[in-house]
């Protein structure tokens, strides 16, 4: 029942006696999270007579293939959409559209109940998709092609996409703002970025929120320009809240991303830098309205991560050892309360692709603190995946769990060859598998040779004028499928990261005797934002 109000707003009253399957949050419970309520109905009605067969679905469709001024506002459209022997109508398509006057628009409709897709962009530019209403489509609800540049979409709504994602597209250079995505089956959004030297369109205050897959998947962007995402927000989705994945030149700025089964995911994807992010775990209010025995907790068997970073990446990537990722500015909260999790922490690693057991993923803090505790969390791969040579930089000091601020600092994995040239003490903490090294800049470089007949040789490294030295075990790539693989070309990696100073290296084999590799190919890391590592002439 909605109740009108002498100022022109009014009041949605709920039939108690049909409680809600799910909770509902209101504006009054957090102006963040509250629900939204929009209305379906509009006196103008498009409405199909569907025919189900064994092998399609008829429905009613409207194709728009015109390059005039076309305006499309205030309709109700209802069981849209037809598929006949594997052949598609989509309820709304725009195709062969060159609206370059800037005056064509799809706006303020509503679409529901369609069996193929919602709205439909193919091969169209200039148009304004703004403010419609797309609400239980099977398929994509709103889909972009790849042939689809410089449209805008604007303050548009999916609900409750049966299949397929809210927002698919295949083209990114068009333009993304105050649109939301709630609750699809699949992923809120889902945008493949197409090769070839074009930008991204803005993409700013579009939010995901609810999806049963993925808030945010993006994938495939491989372009010189600086990808943006500002102040997106993703919220209460199943698996991840923002996903990116093989690609670089990505930003995130602003935003919240809370409450999701892992915050944000970094797979194989490159030079990401993160700015004035709030990143969140499981709230008081989240953890009251999921107790059981009416609802599942959010997390049973699993781990929650604010930011998943991989341990290293794609090594056949073009210039891999000089990319970067930089964490500036970010707020974590909420961490604290694990829902059953085993491990509730704002950073942890994953593993994946062609890989190797070392750390190569050039990683910089700067102003990222959470509550005076330890916030980086390498027990999992430590162990998992026998990573135990992390190094992250500290750039400005401001990360020490105990308060102490120094000009720069490295956190590194919990084990002694990590941290035998350290300067000065290290903090060790065992619960997170971490040490806090201060005024400690490291530098990693590799070492690889040939993999056959080199087991069990180790790279030992000492420092010149010290007794300091440590030794380092040599590795192969792994494929997940795969314990290891051998081939012809597959060689043996060795890997170090050491601060400045004077080094003598040398492969041992297990009797201690030095010996000399077929050949050595050597590789160095982009330079860390801080003073005093190694450099190439050092070792």
């Amino acid at each position: 029942e909605v109740q009108s109000l002498d100022d022109g707003t009014a009041i949605l009253m709920l039939d108690s006696s049909y409680p809600p399957i799910q909770p509902i949050i209101t504006e009054e419970e957090s102006d963040e999270f509250a629900v939204e309520v929009a209305l379906l109905s509009r006196n103008v009605k498009i409405r199909g007579d569907v025919e189900v067969t064994d092998s399609s679905i008829i429905g009613a469709h409207v194709k728009i293939l015109s390059n005039s001024t076309q305006v499309m506002s205030g309709i109700e459209f209802l069981n849209m959409g037809s598929s006949i022997d594997g052949h598609s109508r989509y309820p709304v398509l725009i195709k062969n559209g060159n609206f370059s006057g800037g005056n064509s628009m799809i706006s303020k409709n509503s679409l529901r109940d369609s069996y193929v897709r919602g709205i439909v962009l193919e091969e169209t530019s200039g148009l304004s998709v703004n403010e419609n209403i797309v609400f239980q489509v099977k398929d994509h609800s709103f889909f972009v092609g790849s042939k689809s540049s410089n449209n805008t979409l604007e303050s548009n709504l999916v609900s409750k996409s049966r299949s397929g994602s809210g927002f698919y597209i295949d083209h990114g250079n068009n333009n993304f703002i105050g649109n939301v995505a709630s609750s699809s089956v699949h992923n809120g959004w889902q945008i493949l970025h197409q090769n070839g030297d074009h930008p991204m369109g803005i993409f700013k205050n579009n939010v995901a929120h609810s999806c049963n897959h993925h808030g945010m998947l993006n994938y495939h962007y491989r372009q010189n320009y600086q990808l943006i995402f500002d102040n997106v927000r993703t919220y209460k989705n199943r698996i991840h809240g923002f996903y990116l994945y093989n690609g670089y030149n990505y930003t995130l700025k602003g935003g919240l991303f809370a409450e999701n089964g892992q915050g944000i995911k970094i797979d194989r994807a490159y030079n990401v830098h993160m700015v004035d992010v709030d990143i969140r775990g499981i709230s008081d209010l989240t953890s009251y309205i999921t107790s059981p025995p009416g609802f599942t907790r959010l997390c049973p068997g699993t781990n929650i991560f604010g930011i998943q970073l991989p341990t290293n990446e794609n090594p056949y990537s073009i210039n891999w050892w000089n990319q970067r990722q930089i964490l500036e500015n970010i707020h974590f909260s909420l961490f604290d309360k694990n829902q059953n999790c085993e491990v509730s922490s704002p950073i942890g690693f994953h593993k994946g692709g062609i890989t190797i057991n070392q750390w190569n993923f050039l990683t910089s803090l700067s102003n990222v603190k959470y509550e005076d505790k330890p916030f980086i969390n390498a027990c999992e791969t430590s162990s998992n995946h026998k990573i135990q040579d992390l190094v992250i930089t500290d750039a400005d000091g401001n990360s020490n769990p105990k308060g102490k601020k120094s000009p720069f600092a490295s956190i590194v994995s919990n084990s002694a060859r990590m941290t035998t040239f350290a300067t000065e003490p290290c903090t060790h903490y065992q619960e997170t598998c971490t040490a806090y090294c201060p005024n400690l800049c490291l530098r990693t470089f590799n070492f690889a040779i040939e993999q056959h007949g080199t087991e069990n040789v180790v790279l030992k490294i000492s420092k010149d004028g010290t007794r300091k030295s440590t030794t380092y075990l040599g590795s192969t790539r792994v494929k997940p499928d795969h314990e290891s693989y051998s081939n012809d070309y597959n060689i043996r990696y060795y890997s170090a990261s050491l601060p400045e100073g004077s080094y003598d290296a040398k492969f041992l084999d297990t009797e201690g005797n030095t010996i000399w590799p077929g050949f050595v190919q050597e590789s160095w890391e982009g330079h860390p934002q801080c003073n005093g590592y190694v450099s190439i002439s050092d070792v």
